[in-house]
């Protein structure tokens, strides 16, 4: 079907280890959010993220307090809380989210500990 207008992106970019390294190299502005338990975040994470863990019952409203025009990198352990949480922000509004498919433990970069 043909659409005169087009809409807003509403879905997340899911990205391997390695393409999900290299964006973040090229995005410097990128902000990298762990999705994982603050338990979890303090074993280890990637650089320069900040921990909102999806499962806490106020993770909707932390999300909402945050700049929809920015750029936006979530994972987790093994995909599947941050594809969760990439799927919330882009309904409400962020049109910049990538999800790391395999989450940490695909990772193969540094790891802050």
């Amino acid at each position: 079907m043909f659409r005169l207008f087009s809409r807003k992106k509403s879905a997340f970019e899911n990205l391997g280890a390695t393409q999900f390294e290299e964006a973040l190299k090229i995005n410097r502005k990128a902000v990298v959010i762990d999705v994982r338990s603050p338990r979890e975040f303090k074993q280890g994470h990637l650089p320069k993220a900040k921990n909102i863990n999806v499962m806490d019952s106020n993770f909707a409203d932390k999300i909402a307090r945050l700049d929809k025009d920015a750029d936006y990198y979530v994972y987790c352990r093994s995909g599947a809380r941050s594809k969760a949480a990439a799927k919330l922000m882009t309904r409400n509004g962020f049109e910049s989210v990538t999800n790391l498919v395999g989450g940490i433990s695909g990772w193969s970069g540094k790891i802050v500990r």
